[in-house]
C-alpha cells in the first residue's frame, strides 16, 4: 500500500484548521481508519484489559491533578474519592500526572514511564492549556 500525497489544497485546509485548533476526531476515524487498526485496538484493549479503569482510594491522595488534566472532563469527585466515567478517551492524562500513581488502566501501569508525556510539556502547561488560567 502505498500512501498518495495530499493535493495542495487539501493541505491547506489542514494547516488552516490547525492553526485554528479544530479538531474533527471523529469524522476522521470513521472515514481513514483502516479496518485492521480497529481491530488492533480491541485486541490491545482485552490483552491489557484497559478499559477497566479504577482510581486506588487507598493511593489516592485527592488531590484533583487527574480532574484537571483530563480533557473530557470525565472524572468527578464524589465525596473523598474520584471516579471515572464513560466517556474516556484513553489518553492516559490522569494515570501519567497523578503524582500517588492510583489511576489504573488494567494491566497499564504508569509508574516510572513518561510515554505519554511531551518531555518540554509540564503539569502546569496541561492545567493552563485546558482551563485557560491556574
Amino acid at each position: 500500500m502505498t500512501i498518495q500525497p495530499l493535493k495542495p489544497e487539501a493541505l491547506e485546509k489542514v494547516l488552516a484548521d490547525l492553526e485554528m485548533r479544530k479538531t474533527n476526531g471523529s469524522e476522521y476515524e470513521k472515514k481513514n481508519r483502516p479496518f485492521l487498526t480497529r481491530i488492533t485496538k480491541k485486541t490491545f484493549h482485552l490483552f491489557y484489559k484497559d478499559d477497566v479503569k479504577t482510581i486506588d482510594r487507598d493511593e489516592c491522595a485527592s488531590c484533583g491533578i487527574c480532574e484537571k488534566v483530563c480533557p473530557v472532563d470525565n472524572l468527578s469527585k464524589i465525596g473523598r474519592s474520584f471516579v471515572i466515567g464513560k466517556s474516556c478517551e484513553d489518553c492516559g492524562a490522569c494515570a501519567q500526572w497523578c503524582p500517588q500513581k492510583a489511576v489504573h488502566f488494567g494491566k497499564r501501569n504508569a509508574e516510572g514511564k513518561r510515554a505519554y508525556t511531551h518531555s518540554e510539556i509540564n503539569l502546569k502547561d496541561m492545567i493552563v492549556q485546558k482551563s485557560g488560567s491556574l
